[in-house]
């Protein structure tokens, strides 16, 4: 028999959310794919950019100058470490999800964010006004899995009303439960496998016991990250570091290591999200260099557990004639 379950929660990503769960959930890929949101504009603040810097690590040592660039707005270069736009887009995310027509009511706990892609077009800037527009851009039944692919594509507002493309963000989200309806899709992207070779060069991120408290203040409200009893409904026995601050370490290896000062070389970043990070842990990516781009894998290293893998495109010099 077809059952009817209402399930309410409060979720401190927005407002309450009323969700039935039915026997069997109807998912709709024309409707879905047919869907687009506009965001409201927002201005970009000196200090959003310096409290994302801080959540992925830089300035962890005071001392080290180096990283003033990302955290001192006075500093003569002072720049936005591009994975900012992961959380400055203002879309909210999970607000499309549950607004999406096509897309059936789903329990929040059986949504995963399997792959994250960002390129970069032109560096955001503070001051500056930016605008996002989302779609759904594929849609591919995984068998006992929907793969949902939103696209975000950021633009700078410019002073004579133009919208200038900055940054585009693709959230490949997985919701377990919703498998089954046929639709393949478009073939998606893959992430390359690691190379079986040592790697070229290596990279330690340290987190602290507060990482997710701090990298939260971001945007990213899930209770996961911070609440022990939401963590355990998850599965865990401890809040978890956000995907995506995992994501903005490999992305500050990549940086400190391969673009040799100039956050501008680093235009493009993929990453396939393995496992979990614990706020405390240490996580060690290995980067290997294939030909235009840099693979890289990260690995906790109390555990041993590969918690991302991905690829990152580099802007190099062109070689002289």
């Amino acid at each position: 028999d077809v059952y009817k379950r209402q399930v309410s929660t409060q979720s401190t990503w927005g407002s309450k959310i009323s969700m039935e769960s039915k026997g069997k959930a109807v998912v709709e890929p024309e409707k879905i794919l047919a869907f687009k949101f506009t965001g409201t504009e927002k201005e970009v603040t000196e200090v959003q950019t310096i409290l994302y810097a801080l959540s992925i690590g830089f300035s962890e040592h005071p001392k080290t100058k180096k990283d003033l660039k990302f955290v001192y707005e006075l500093h003569e270069d002072f720049s936005v470490f591009p994975t900012f736009s992961v959380v400055s887009h203002g879309v909210n995310l999970f607000e499309v999800l549950t607004s999406c027509p096509g897309l059936p009511s789903f329990n929040p706990m059986m949504l995963l964010h399997a792959e994250q892609r960002s390129i970069f077009h032109k560096p955001i800037l503070p001051g500056r006004k930016y605008i996002s527009d989302a779609v759904v851009d594929n849609v591919v039944d995984k068998g006992k899995m929907g793969l949902f692919a939103f696209k975000i594509s950021t633009y700078e507002l410019t002073e004579d009303g133009k919208r200038e493309l900055a940054t585009v963000n693709i959230f490949n989200i997985l919701i377990r439960g919703l498998g089954g309806f046929g639709y393949k899709g478009k073939e998606v992207e893959q992430i390359p496998n690691p190379p079986q070779r040592k790697a070229d060069k290596e990279f330690v991120a340290t987190t602290n016991d507060n990482q997710a408290i701090i990298y939260r203040l971001n945007g990213d409200t899930n209770p996961l990250h911070i609440d022990p009893d939401m963590a355990e409904m998850g599965g865990f026995n401890k809040p978890i570091i956000h995907g995506l601050c995992t994501y903005g370490l490999a992305a500050r290896g990549v940086y400190e290591l391969f673009c040799d000062g100039d956050v501008n070389k680093l235009r493009e970043i993929s990453g396939r999200f393995t496992s979990h990070v614990f706020p405390g842990e240490t996580v060690h990516f290995d980067y290997w260099v294939e030909g235009p781009i840099v693979i890289f894998s990260g690995k906790t290293v109390e555990r041993g557990k590969e918690v991302l893998r991905g690829a990152a495109t580099i802007l190099r010099a062109s070689p002289k004639l």
